[in-house]
């Protein structure tokens, strides 16, 4: 059962300033996360554009 205080299992209820701050830092975690994906698919562009040079190197040496 919830009530102001909480619900049956001891939960304290969050501020609005406290709210406020779990979601900044979860927006920060998300943009770190979002610039980790883009450098990450930076290197993968790069794996496959290596991987390319290297087929076609082999192909020519046939």
């Amino acid at each position: 059962m919830d009530d102001a205080t909480g619900d049956e299992a001891g939960q304290e209820q969050l501020t609005m300033a406290e709210m406020q701050l779990a979601v900044q830092a979860l927006t920060g975690v998300m943009q770190q996360a979002e610039q980790a994906i883009g450098v990450l698919h930076l290197r993968l562009v790069e794996v496959e554009k290596r991987n390319k040079r290297k087929t076609k190197a082999r192909k020519v040496k046939r």
